[in-house]
């Protein structure tokens, strides 16, 4: 029962975290409307799961190439619990936060310890 006290909290907290970014002032300056900012093309850069490495090392060089990303957070990932007011600035620096799940199946093993059991797909 306190396990799932705690993940729905988490996703409380994940859907908050969004609901900041999507309507608050800290959206980026406008930027010109016509066609992909006077481009030709698009790319759409996403991450998945809320993992740690993403902000150690893909927020700065995407902030540093003033490049922006979607972040899909995963609401019960020690990365998105362990580190939810960085996912905040994340959010405030103008990057898009989505929903991914909140629990999900995936390969567990070494240096993937956070896969509970039941979600692990190499059993």
């Amino acid at each position: 029962m306190k396990r799932h006290q705690t993940l729905i909290n988490t996703s409380l907290m994940a859907l908050l975290i969004m609901l900041i970014a999507s309507s608050g002032p800290a959206r980026a300056q406008e930027k010109d409307t016509s066609p992909w900012n006077g481009k030709q093309a698009a790319v759409a850069l996403t991450y998945d799961d809320a993992l740690a490495v993403q902000l150690q090392h893909a927020v700065p060089l995407l902030d540093s190439l003033d490049l922006k990303a979607t972040f899909y957070l995963t609401g019960y990932f020690p990365g998105f619990r362990n580190h939810i007011d960085a996912w905040k600035e994340v959010a405030v620096n103008g990057h898009e936060l989505g929903n991914h799940t909140l629990f999900h199946p995936c390969k567990g093993g070494p240096g993937r310890e956070w896969v509970q059991p039941d979600y692990d797909l190499s059993s």
